[in-house]
């Protein structure tokens, strides 16, 4: 699906924040808000446009996880292994964040699987949910301490 400038505005750039702040402290004990703005700053134009291309649904999110590896690895003290590994959680976290997320919203009536389609007004409102929970297990990963690969 591509994104519209205003949905990449208002939902997309909070969104990859969000991933970059969880995937970062997937990686580390001591997370610094540099590298996650860095990251974030970059990896949210680098989704932008990869979503632009005509690829067919989930092409995005696998090229995602390349190029936030990269990305992590050359900002971070990461090595490539551990941003594969921490930037895959992350997209698997965010996948699973907007399912849960769709999935209750469609149950319980709120809104149907084509408004979110059809409206970018709709699609950034039910994205903020996803975005807060993205957040939410950055900050629980840290304070549990939780690193994969140290």
């Amino acid at each position: 699906m591509q994104i519209p400038l205003l949905g990449w505005l208002l939902q997309g750039i909070p969104e990859t924040f969000a991933l970059t702040y969880l995937v970062v402290n997937l990686g580390s004990k001591e997370v610094s808000w540099e590298p996650v703005i860095k990251i974030g700053a970059i990896m949210s134009i680098a989704v932008y446009i990869t979503r632009l291309l005509p690829f067919m649904p989930g092409v995005h999110s696998i090229i995602s996880i390349f190029v936030f590896s990269l990305v992590t690895t050359n900002v971070t003290s990461f090595s490539l292994m551990k941003s594969i590994v921490c930037s895959t959680v992350g997209i698997i976290a965010l996948i699973l964040c907007e399912f849960i997320v769709n999935a209750l919203l469609i149950m319980l009536g709120i809104v149907s699987v084509e408004q979110i389609n059809s409206s970018v007004a709709i699609w950034i409102i039910t994205g903020y949910p996803q975005v807060i929970m993205l957040f939410i297990l950055g900050v629980v990963v840290n304070k549990k301490g939780i690193v994969l690969m140290e």
